[in-house]
């Protein structure tokens, strides 16, 4: 069953313009999912596709809000498959965030999340 929780606040995700770089996409081919929200709970699930096995040291999410400042670092484990990560959010910071996926210090990809209250 779906967790839930009082808060009434909504987290809504969606692609962020960037830049494809095709050398990462090569040598690391995965895919920044949209997160998935629940409209009446304060986290949301992001997902990483990995399309093979890459060989890599670190990965992580960084969530960083509209100034760009840091507001989160995930660990992320990179299987073949789908890897998803449970992001709680802190509930008093509501605007639009930016979730960027770094695979051993390359940005991969980023997107958009806006955590409403």
């Amino acid at each position: 069953s779906a967790a839930t929780d009082d808060f009434p606040y909504v987290l809504n995700c969606s692609m962020l313009n960037t830049k494809t770089l095709p050398a990462f996409n090569q040598k690391f081919p995965v895919e920044l999912l949209p997160c998935k929200p629940n409209q009446f709970s304060d986290f949301t699930v992001i997902a990483v596709k990995a399309n093979a096995i890459i060989s890599y040291s670190a990965a992580f999410i960084l969530i960083t809000d509209g100034s760009g400042s840091e507001i989160s670092r995930l660990p992320v484990s990179l299987q073949q498959g789908v890897n998803e990560v449970r992001y709680k959010h802190i509930s008093d910071i509501s605007g639009i965030f930016t979730y960027t996926l770094f695979i051993d210090g390359n940005l991969i990809q980023s997107r958009k999340m806006i955590f409403a209250n």
